[in-house]
């Protein structure tokens, strides 16, 4: 194990690239390999990360999975080193992560910070240092008639709503045009977009969903194994046609994004319309349909048991207008007495409580339109309600909706264990059994090899976390290898280089679609000039006054907290012990020991989460000259302020970096924040 040196040459440049405002991107290049066999895909997603400025960063990219897809591996080339990632409970796989980079090691950490979006995390990437990160899933295509289609998104488009991510985990859009080179192998010819190739290479726009689409080969039989060598079969056929009358409320999104063109076929909305309007034909007697839309706004459109009925109620859907309110559109149609939902929509909103609408006992099955849609939040609901998902890119929208139509005459099932063992789902139109022991192929099935075994298995270990109590469905992920909602994946370098200080955080940007990309270029050119972000913090650093009394008191509470905390620190505690309240009951001691010089006590923890702890941490006991002028100012009034001053004395320690800890324990909820005040803590 060595310690990082800078490389003049980089410093010069990234130093050049700094006083122009640029800051290198730290993902250089993508690759994608997808392998196809019958009803399942392997994917090998690989990224190049390079660090082109002169010190050591953290580069992490948010970005969207397919629901269904199961992360089954990680691996990082570091130099001629090749690192496997390792299962940990999700806590505890953050820790390690953590650890590494308060240790300067290089460590990369794979998590699913909710279902359908993923975080990859390289830390401590030192000056000039590449690392290759490569993960790997599998997946099953999704059947509709003769063709089995398969989605693997590469962006997301603008989303309605509150994000329930941290600002720091969120989807971020604004990258630069980009592509990705596309190496497919399959049993039989695929169409990706205008290419119809069975073996080859492409180049594939990361601003848009790789879409692939092959002839449905059922039924299927597929051999794996689970992480323990055992031997175990999925034998998958396509689910048989209900003939159950629907008892259906169809809910069409109409909000503003549903404008985006879908090529010959006009607006995404307009091929919806098509789409239901060839619905006449597969109407039963027994049928009852309700028909709603909604933007920002819910609205009942009719309801149908008769063909002529439904023609009508189609043709008074309005063209797309304003927000996302999926989660208040469901709720007022599941109000109906229906026993199925089918939501049509492109799936960007945020503006849905997941967990609170599948407690409504309705099956949702949801038809996903677009290049840039996102899965996350309405496939999640359709998985947790033993409903459907079918993705259209536009044109097959009619088709799409027919499938999923289809689908709700069936009965609803979740993934349970029959009395002989045997795993049994049904899902996006595929039935699938699952039985332990080797069983030989089809004889025109080749057996699978490489990394198939291992995906067949994780496939069949994912389908089985649902039906587990918490506690065993962690320790089998955690033996499967598997990224969940419980658990992550972990690795850490610890032969390569140390590096010195907090790695900068760079976040990496998705691919803009194209028509995102024309939005935020008119918006740019239109924006005003915002006010001062410093004007809000009304900050005028003044002489104490008050009661005299009052002011020592809170001296004391304020020394004793930094000087508690800085223990705790010190003996090993987890900064993650410092509470959002004990910042907050900090500032207030702070206010009241320096009566004047702020009007709210919480404006001391805006000021604080004001540095970019994450993209320009401090060094040697300063903030960067780019910090906020308040924050500046602040920091120089705590390490002038003289109790302050006598407490560093006591500790041995610098005051100047006294009076970062004080800023970090102030920002109790910033992860980078967090890293700064263990790193002086250690000092």
């Amino acid at each position: 194990m060595t310690t990082a040196t800078i490389d003049p040459l980089g410093a010069f440049m990234a130093a050049h690239l700094a006083e122009r405002g640029q800051i290198p991107a730290p993902l250089e290049r993508t690759e994608i390999d997808l392998s196809v066999r019958g009803s399942f895909a392997l994917v090998a997603m690989r990224r190049l990360f390079r660090n082109r400025e002169c010190s050591s960063i953290e580069a992490a990219l948010t970005f969207p999975v397919p629901i269904d897809a199961v992360v089954f591996a990680l691996e990082a080339r570091i130099g001629e080193r090749v690192l496997q990632g390792v299962a940990q409970p999700r806590e505890n796989a953050r820790e390690t992560y953590e650890e590494a980079i308060d240790e300067g090691l290089a460590a990369v950490l794979h998590e699913e910070l909710m279902p359908g979006i993923h975080m990859v995390s390289v830390g401590n990437l030192g000056a000039g240092d590449t690392v290759e990160v490569t993960a790997r899933w599998a997946m099953q295509l999704t059947p509709q008639g003769e063709r089995s289609n398969l989605r693997l998104p590469l962006t997301v488009g603008q989303l309605y709503g509150q994000s329930p991510l941290a600002q720091c985990d969120d989807l971020i859009g604004g990258g630069q045009p980009d592509t990705a080179t596309l190496r497919i192998e399959a049993d039989r010819e695929c169409t990706v977009g205008n290419a119809i190739l069975r073996e080859g290479t492409l180049e594939v726009p990361l601003g848009a969903a790789l879409d692939l689409a092959a002839p449905t080969m059922l039924p299927d039989l597929a051999a794996g194994e689970g992480a323990d060598g055992a031997a175990l079969q999925i034998a998958c056929h396509a689910v048989p046609s209900g003939s159950a009358p629907l008892s259906l409320a169809v809910l069409v999104d109409r909000s503003g994004s549903m404008n985006s063109s879908c090529g010959t076929h006009g607006s995404l909305h307009d091929a919806v319309c098509q789409g239901l309007a060839s619905l006449t034909a597969c109407f039963g007697a027994d049928d009852r349909i309700a028909l709603w839309q909604f933007d920002d706004r819910v609205e009942r459109v009719g309801a149908s048991d008769r063909a002529a009925d439904w023609a009508d109620a189609v043709a008074q859907l309005q063209p797309p207008h304003g927000g996302t309110e999926i989660g208040r559109a469901l709720q007022q149609a599941a109000a109906e007495e229906v026993r199925d939902l089918l939501l049509i929509t492109d799936g960007k909103s945020h503006a849905l409580d997941v967990h609170a609408l599948a407690a409504n006992a309705k099956r949702v099955s949801v038809v996903l339109l677009g290049s840039d849609s996102l899965e996350a939040n309405v496939g999640y609901l359709a998985a947790l309600t033993g409903g459907d998902l079918f993705i259209a890119a536009g044109a097959d929208t009619p088709v799409a909706i027919a499938a999923a139509i289809a689908q709700l005459r069936a009965p609803m099932t979740t993934p349970q264990r029959e009395s002989d063992g045997a795993w049994h789902w049904r899902r996006n139109g595929l039935e699938c059994h699952v039985l332990s022991g080797a069983v030989a192929a089809l004889p025109e099935t080749p057996p699978l090899q490489g990394d198939w075994p291992r995906a067949i298995g994780a496939l069949v270990a994912a389908r089985r976390l649902r039906a587990l109590p918490c506690a065993e469905a962690t320790a089998l992920a955690c033996a499967e290898g598997l990224v969940s909602h419980l658990t992550s994946l972990v690795l850490v370098d610890r032969s390569g280089a140390v590096q010195q200080g907090l790695p900068a955080f760079r976040k990496v940007a998705l691919v803009d679609a194209p028509q995102v990309r024309e939005a935020r270029v008119a918006y740019c050119m239109s924006a005003p000039i915002r006010p001062s972000f410093l004007a809000s913090f009304g900050v005028d650093i003044a002489g104490f006054g008050g009661d005299e009394t009052l002011m020592l008191a809170a001296q004391e509470r304020v020394l004793y907290a930094i000087r508690t905390a800085l223990a705790d620190l010190r003996a090993g505690a987890l900064a993650g012990q410092w509470s959002a309240n004990h910042a907050s009951e900090l500032a207030e001691c702070l206010t009241e020991a320096a009566v004047g010089v702020l009007p709210l006590p919480k404006r001391l923890q805006r000021i604080a989460h004001a540095i970019d702890w994450a993209g320009d941490p401090p060094k040697s006991g300063q903030l960067s000259p780019n910090t906020v002028s308040a924050a500046l100012a602040v920091h120089t009034w705590l390490a002038q302020w003289p109790p302050l001053a006598d407490l560093a004395r006591e500790l041995g320690s610098d005051p100047d970096e006294l009076a970062i800890a004080v800023l970090a324990l102030l920002a109790a909820d910033d992860r980078w924040a967090q890293r700064s005040l263990r790193a002086l803590a250690r000092a």
